[in-house]
């Protein structure tokens, strides 16, 4: 367990279509950003002195819905802390699994160095406002699902907000909830299965429980117990927690 509490904080640490709809699927780990950020530009300027007249609006900002822009910040900063820590130039990670239309990427970190992959969703709401959540996975060599870290678009970087969306402590809560409940069957101990958190590749429910693989369906994960669900409001771009 020590073992793997220290592989998840150094995913964590280097860790378009996008969800407006509210179809499910079941699993998604197995399918497997200088953000362009558009402004409505207008030349509205005073004849003779170029300055803004009196009370006008100022253009605002479009947020892009495209994971990609969100993804090339994420990379570049990826990039980064790599390179601090090694002091070498680092590799950029695959993506191994790109859905523009549902704003779903699954990024394999080996590349990089790193023996584990990353998926990650975006949400965008109603009211222009947008999520970006970024999954780390462990392996080594049995993978497992780490915390989401949640970000939000300012200008041209990424502001985690994960305090404010669903707070480390709580996801790690989860987890250990589902580590004893997963004592009450042997199955949960073998590779591939046990407590997994899914991003929604269909959909925007991030879904969290005890599954198993189903290797009559491409190893897939099947929830045997779902213990939790963090629900997407696509009005106002806020996430809920339920639990089971």
């Amino acid at each position: 367990m020590a073992f793997i509490a220290c592989l998840l904080a150094c995913l964590t640490a280097c860790g378009g279509g996008a969800k407006d709809n509210n179809t499910d699927s079941a699993d998604n780990t197995d399918t497997t950003s200088k953000t362009t950020t558009t402004t409505n530009e207008s030349s509205n300027n005073n004849a003779g002195d170029g300055k803004e007249s009196e009370g006008e609006q100022k253009p605002v900002a479009k947020l892009s819905t495209n994971i990609e822009d969100y993804y090339k910040i994420w990379v570049k900063s990826f990039k980064a802390d790599l390179e601090k820590q090694s002091g070498q130039k680092a590799q950029e990670p695959e993506v191994s699994v790109k859905d523009i239309a549902n704003g779903f990427l699954k990024i394999d970190l080996m590349r990089s160095g790193i023996t584990g992959y990353n998926t990650m969703t975006l949400w965008a709401a109603k009211n222009g406002k947008t999520t970006l959540g970024v999954l780390n996975h462990g392996c080594g060599p049995i993978c497992f699902s780490g915390t989401i870290t949640f970000y939000e678009l300012e200008g041209e970087t990424l502001k985690n907000v994960t305090e404010k969306v669903f707070p480390v402590k709580e996801q790690e809560r989860l987890q250990k909830l589902g580590y004893e409940k997963s004592k009450s069957d042997k199955e949960y101990s073998y590779p591939g299965n046990g407590y997994w958190t899914i991003l929604p590749l269909n959909g925007t429910t991030i879904k969290m429980g005890l599954a198993k693989e189903n290797t009559q369906n491409n190893n897939k994960k099947e929830f045997k117990i779902l213990m939790a669900e963090l629900q997407y409001n696509v009005a106002d771009n806020t996430f809920k927690l339920v639990e089971k």
